[in-house]
């Protein structure tokens, strides 16, 4: 769905194509990352790595997925992402992903950011690479896009994960609702059998770039499909919030999807 998403508007201003390959910083990124998770596994040639949470862990061997090239005013950047599957395959079980961005200064190559090991996925698989874009959020200030999806109990529902960088780290900063496909749970044209609206509703994001400069601009949120047999039209915008250094999405949203 995510290409569908920007069908009207594909590769808009500010998003970065992905490249296949490092270039000239392939040496340089990969001792980076080995100075953040070890050596690579000599038998399955990946990076292993854990991400522990309060009751439970994670772990997978990560191998690089995505790496998108941008030229900006202030120099060249690659960002690269990570992914590997995890060590269970429940439901609730993700993989993991690791997300980078390196600068170049000269013939140097110096990691900006990074989230090294983020759960991610369900049943022990994690979003799919080409799910991910890297996005100008602000004049000086690119970020990951993902679009996560869940599917269950004859729902399809899909999310945007903004990632930004803040102090040396990317920190999700907003989670918003992409898509919403209950047809495989309806017995009308209006009903589900939980007693709620049918409904094949999806959100196209974009970026506010005529606001004031700030660290990073709102997001421009356009929603349309269907929704209990009545077509869906309508524009929101999530405002940003520097001092929380996160996106607040506008709680009519709900209605549109729930």
């Amino acid at each position: 769905m995510f290409g569908i998403l920007f069908a009207l508007v594909p590769w808009p201003p500010g998003t970065a194509r992905a490249q296949t390959g490092l270039g000239n910083a392939e040496t340089e990124v990969a001792l980076a990352l080995a100075r953040e998770y070890g050596e690579v596994d000599p038998h399955e040639h990946c990076w292993k790595a854990t991400s522990h949470e309060q009751n439970w862990s994670v772990s997978a061997c990560l191998k690089i997925a995505q790496s998108f090239r941008i030229a900006t005013p202030s120099g060249v950047h690659i960002y690269v992402l990570l992914a590997g599957k995890g060590d269970s395959d429940c439901h609730g079980c993700g993989g993991l992903i690791g997300l980078f961005s390196f600068a170049q200064s000269g013939t140097r190559w110096t990691m900006e950011a990074k989230a090294p090991a983020e759960p991610d996925g369900s049943y022990g698989v994690p979003t799919d690479p080409l799910n991910f874009q890297v996005i100008e959020y602000g004049p000086a200030t690119w970020g990951w896009l993902e679009t996560a999806s869940h599917y269950g109990q004859g729902e399809l529902e899909e999310r945007y994960l903004v990632y930004l960088p803040r102090n040396g780290a990317f920190v999700l900063a907003g989670q918003i609702d992409a898509q919403r496909d209950n047809a495989a749970n309806c017995v009308s044209e209006t009903k589900t059998y939980s007693g709620g609206g049918c409904l094949n509703v999806a959100l196209a994001l974009g970026v506010d770039r005529s606001a004031p400069a700030t660290d990073f601009w709102p997001l421009l949120l356009q929603a349309f499909g269907i929704h209990g047999g009545k077509p869906v039209a309508q524009h929101f915008a999530a405002s940003s919030d520097a001092e929380s250094f996160r996106y607040t999405v506008p709680q009519e949203l709900d209605t549109v999807f729930w």
